[in-house]
């Protein structure tokens, strides 16, 4: 909780959800009292506390980090978002979510860990997947420089079933 003494009043408030106060002394809530940084975020409710023995400045820490898997990009926030599928923040005090790269894929709300490879015959294409998809007929999964891609069945092999996705394309 921060708490802010006002010059012209003999007491002190707290500052209210996603500000906090650094100072002492100011006249006022709204310029002593400033919004929690980007990435962090305060809940506070502005109760009112009168006549506080000790009264000291308390540093942005004040406001909390958002948990990783979370984010708020916007400053004097009072709660912080997960992250959706297809994106990720390893760290806490995350301004916002990264996307999965392209081969990667996550399907949890506010992951905190890395995107998980696709599996053997499955491709995502795009960063920020949520899901991989089969590879098309005609096409079977191959893994080059640790990703998977899907390529076309070589002149005289074919692949006519979706299932198993993995699947090897046959001679014809």
């Amino acid at each position: 909780v921060s708490f802010l003494r006002l010059s012209s009043q003999n007491s002190s408030k707290r500052c209210p959800r996603g500000r906090f106060s650094n100072s002492t002394g100011s006249q006022s809530l709204n310029s002593g009292c400033i919004p929690c940084f980007a990435g962090r975020y305060s809940e506070d409710d502005g109760v009112q506390v009168s006549n506080p023995t000790t009264i000291k400045p308390l540093p942005a820490e004040t406001c909390n980090a958002c948990p990783a898997g979370w984010s708020r990009g916007a400053p004097g926030s009072t709660f912080c978002l997960p992250c959706s599928m297809g994106h990720l923040q390893k760290n806490e005090g995350g301004i916002t979510c990264d996307k999965c790269l392209s081969s990667l894929y996550n399907d949890e709300i506010g992951r905190s860990s890395d995107c998980s490879a696709c599996p053997a015959g499955f491709i995502s294409e795009k960063q920020g997947s949520a899901s991989c998809q089969a590879c098309p007929l005609g096409q079977y999964g191959l893994t080059w420089q640790g990703s998977m891609y899907c390529d076309k069945c070589p002149r005289g092999f074919v692949r006519e079933d979706v299932l198993p996705a993995d699947g090897a394309c046959k001679e014809c």
